[in-house]
């Protein structure tokens, strides 16, 4: 018996290569050492802390591209490796490290100095991991939950708060809808096709068309309808702006960045290999545009007269998968880099805004409205600078990076000669420049009301907040400045 659990232990060892899972098996084994440590250890919290960014730094050091050009499958083909790949799991390795970074001292200000929160973003980035080097419907169904029963419990880790339970429940209750449209898709298309493999449904549908198999095309809508819900794309956005209200501030910084690069990530690799199916189905390719255009106009709307900055920038977050999911609708390889950079540039300006936030907030985030940043210039000049600076990059104004990732992603867009959905991205961006400015505003033109306002005479910085936010403002200036070489790097990347 023991013979023969060895050699069948080989024989895995043998036919499947671990090595290419590196950056996913040392996120996943620290976040198990790290609830080992959370029971073991007196100072917990902090030292869970400094264990969770020594991981993700080597989990990033593996993870770094060595052949732009090689793809390696293992595990019956199940998960891939690739430079695109290779380029989501950097983003989801740094994207960790500053929401530790911004966790720590935030958490310790509420009292939620809970050392397994430390685990839990560990394994939800594992999850995102799968998710980005799946090659089959199976693992991308694995990775997604594991990714989110992590954050049910992050969105009510402060128990403290009503508004955080009521978060993670809002959350835990609307992902339950989501994965069942995302099973009934998977059931779907393994009915149609007979496989849940990526290569084996491009094949199929190559060959057969989708027009032959009512199951694939409802298949495939079902997963996009259980991924936008992932994403916030309206209408399945409904849930953001109360779980991102309700959860503790460095939760909602995750929630608005990681995960949806994981979708889309995974919405790339899947979509894209239809590209060449003839006929493409054209309801399929009018319900994503219709998609784009609506997320864009409804998130927009909805944040023009939000005054709790949270809320603003969750329907924020919404307008912004909106302008990726413009280039998503191009089907180009230019789309994709395109999307990659802008990716890259939500995290440091998202961040960064939030890093500041975190500093900002007390009350169980119950200052953070629009009309208590009133006179913060005046109080408080360096971090009223350092936010104006963060704000105009989300709203696209150049020279800095959110200007240049938008100029990449409507450039897909014309490129592919789609040039009214081009023109209503463009009118969009214009329009959020509105509520981004309304704080500007308010920091510099405005005076404060002493009863009101915020008392920014107590706020402190601490080293963790100082290092996000300045990689965060470093990386906003320097790539609006000089984005070519990043965007070349990136266009590099074939799915």
């Amino acid at each position: 018996m023991n013979d023969m659990i060895s050699t069948k232990l080989n024989e895995i060892l043998a036919t499947n290569n671990f090595g290419l899972l590196a950056p996913h098996l040392i996120v996943s084994i620290g976040a198990v050492i790290l609830m080992l440590v959370s029971v073991m250890s007196r100072n917990a919290f902090r030292n869970n802390a400094v264990l969770a960014i020594a991981i993700l730094c080597a989990a990033f050091y593996f993870a770094l591209p060595r052949d732009l050009a090689q793809t390696v499958t293992a595990f019956n083909s199940m998960v891939l490796k690739d430079f695109f790949s290779s380029v989501e799991i950097l983003l989801f390795t740094l994207t960790g490290i500053l929401v530790v970074l911004i966790s720590h001292n935030y958490l310790k200000k509420r009292s939620t100095d809970i050392p397994e929160y430390y685990s839990l973003l560990l394994f939800a980035i594992s999850g995102m991991m799968f998710m980005a080097s799946s090659a089959d419907l199976i693992m991308v169904y694995i990775g997604i939950e594991v990714l989110s029963v992590a954050l049910y419990v992050m969105a009510a880790i402060d128990t403290k708060d009503i508004n955080s339970t009521e978060a993670g429940i809002k959350y835990f209750l609307m992902s339950v809808f989501a994965s069942a449209f995302l099973l009934f898709g998977i059931a779907f298309i393994y009915g149609s096709v007979g496989s849940t493999s990526f290569s084996a449904i491009k094949d199929f549908a190559m060959f057969n068309g989708f027009n032959s198999s009512h199951f694939l095309y409802a298949g495939v809508l079902l997963i996009l309808a259980g991924m936008a819900f992932k994403i916030s794309l309206a209408p399945f956005h409904l849930w953001t702006p109360d779980v991102y209200q309700g959860a503790p501030l460095s939760v909602t910084a995750f929630l608005s960045t990681g995960p949806k690069i994981a979708v889309f990530a995974f919405l790339f690799r899947f979509f894209y290999q239809f590209q060449n199916v003839q006929p493409y189905p054209e309801l399929l390719q009018d319900i994503v545009v219709a998609l784009a255009v609506i997320t864009m106009i409804v998130g927009n709307l909805l944040a023009l007269n939000q005054e709790d900055v949270k809320r603003m920038l969750a329907f924020s977050s919404v307008t912004h998968m909106g302008y990726v999911m413009t280039a998503f609708t191009t089907h180009s390889t230019e789309a994709v880099s395109s999307a990659m950079f802008y990716f890259t540039a939500y995290i440091f300006m998202n961040l960064g805004s939030f890093a500041l936030l975190s500093v900002i907030s007390r009350d169980n985030d119950k200052n953070l409205n629009v009309e208590n940043f009133k006179g913060m210039a005046a109080k408080k000049p360096l971090l009223a600078f350092l936010f104006m600076i963060f704000l105009l990059s989300l709203a696209g104004i150049p020279p800095m990076i959110g200007f240049a990732a938008k100029f990449f992603i409507f450039s897909s867009v014309i490129h592919a000669h789609m040039y009214l959905l081009a023109i209503i991205g463009i009118l969009n961006s214009a329009v959020s420049a509105y509520y981004y400015l309304r704080i500007i505003v308010n920091m510099y033109l405005k005076t404060q009301n002493e009863d009101t306002g915020n008392n920014f005479k107590e706020i402190n910085f601490a080293v963790p907040e100082i290092t996000v936010v300045a990689i965060s403002f470093l990386a906003v200036i320097f790539l609006g400045l000089q984005p070519s070489f990043l965007i070349q790097w990136l266009s590099k990347i074939v799915i």
